[in-house]
């Protein structure tokens, strides 16, 4: 590829301008959780599926509000697009008949389908046109967060904890290798990964990593990431330059906190939604330790205090506005769950009513999502908008357990708006 048209992707901070963004619309396969396989796919209810579309085609459009209908990419999309590349079908096909799972007459009759179709198959598991179910569902793909993240200039490919996700990272290893979109990542060789994707003790899923500016980037060791697997990237984020901090952070490994991402996120340069039994440490765990690129470390009693150490004008936010019990369940239903999309505007869930309180109490407005796309048809520059929460109608994405920073992988973001850019230009 002309390095001159190669797309050059990078993210340096959590609340940068989001300007490319890949998600997943909940597909068919959700509508095979049953109440005999949820524990296993890592569900705690049976979601109904086209409500739940419904709210998540709303959180598209307002992503595409801010960053262009062309810029936010869909999974399925782009797994589609590598299986036309020569050879690549039949590779990723082989090594699904050797994992022993499916007959020679399955694969050969996957094989034979448009790309299309047979993407569709590869997440869902269903095909449509048997009316029979050829392998599990993939209802987690939705949050495609922990699939991989982008740090600086280079892509951290991310390796599932639980055997329910494994197909999604070699899905997503398939289309880091393959397209287009990533070339410039593999042809510089920033491709960060671990050295196996099979060893049990080796897991890091995306919720768990996050770049809260370019110096620093956050790593959880949670339900789902390991010690193991911490190490080995720290090594290679820090050995490749790619940033200059790795901190590691230790929170109780439970399913209310199954990512950090899940009690805590960054919303604006100074500003944090964060569970307050994280914050000060009053968890069972709750440590965090700080990995510099000249070899030292710096070890902190809570995450309050490393905040604070870099960025003593920080702000916490709390879910559920610190008190119990809505503390307690709106960290349950992701209300520390907010994805950026520029500094100061964030997305959130609408239940999550006392936390918006805290939101309010801290300056920002609180617009239904909904209302926010009418007025931009009505003509509303997004990129008017400060200190705002976009509040989607989240009834059934709440009970996936994952929220909008779930649901996202931001691939691209700015220090400046497209207006912003074009005016220096």
């Amino acid at each position: 590829m002309d390095e001159s048209n190669r797309e050059q992707l990078s993210v340096n901070s959590e609340t940068d301008v989001l300007e490319k963004v890949i998600i997943h619309r909940p597909d068919i396969g959700i509508s095979r959780v049953t109440p005999e396989n949820a524990e296993k796919l890592l569900y705690d209810d049976i979601v109904f599926l086209k409500k739940m579309q419904v709210e998540h085609d709303i959180f598209t459009d307002v992503l595409r509000a801010f960053a262009g209908k062309e810029n936010v990419y869909e999974a399925h999309f782009l797994l589609a697009q590598v299986l036309e590349e020569d050879g690549v079908k039949h590779e990723f096909l082989s090594d699904i008949a050797k994992s022993g799972n499916f007959g020679h007459e399955t694969v050969s009759y996957l094989n034979s389908l448009d790309t299309r179709r047979l993407a569709t198959i590869l997440i869902s598991g269903y095909d449509k046109s048997g009316d029979k179910t050829l392998m599990n569902p993939l209802p987690n793909f939705v949050f495609t967060r922990d699939v991989g993240i982008v740090v600086n200039d280079h892509l951290l490919i991310g390796s599932a904890m639980k055997l329910a996700r494994k197909r999604e990272t070699n899905i997503c290893r398939l289309i880091f290798r393959h397209h287009p979109l990533f070339e410039c990542f593999r042809e510089e060789e920033k491709v960060v990964s671990l050295s196996s994707f099979i060893d049990p003790e080796m897991a890091i899923e995306g919720g768990d990593v996050m770049l809260i500016d370019k110096d620093h980037l956050l790593i959880g060791i949670t339900e789902r990431t390991s010690e193991k697997a911490f190490d080995e990237i720290k090594d290679q984020l820090l050995g490749k330059g790619a940033v200059k901090n790795v901190v590691k952070v230790e929170i109780p490994k439970q399913r209310a906190y199954m990512h950090i991402d899940t009690v805590f996120t960054k919303i604006d340069h100074h500003d944090l939604v964060i569970f307050e039994p994280i914050l000060e440490g009053t968890l069972d765990v709750s440590k965090v330790t700080a990995y510099r690129h000249d070899g030292s470390s710096e070890e902190f009693a809570n995450p309050k205090d490393f905040w604070l150490s870099i960025d003593p004008d920080t702000r916490f936010i709390l879910s559920g506005n610190g008190k119990s019990p809505s503390a307690e369940r709106e960290q349950w239903t992701d209300g520390c769950n907010l994805v950026a999309v520029r500094p100061g505007v964030a997305i959130s869930y609408d239940r999550n009513i006392r936390t918006a309180s805290a939101l309010k109490e801290a300056g920002y407005e609180i617009l239904e999502a909904e209302a926010f796309l009418q007025s931009v048809k009505a003509g509303l520059d997004p990129e008017s908008l400060e200190k705002t929460i976009i509040a989607l109608p989240s009834s059934e994405l709440s009970r996936g357990r994952g929220g909008p920073h779930c649901m996202t992988m931001p691939i691209k973001r700015s220090p400046k708006s497209k207006t912003e850019t074009e005016a220096n230009n």
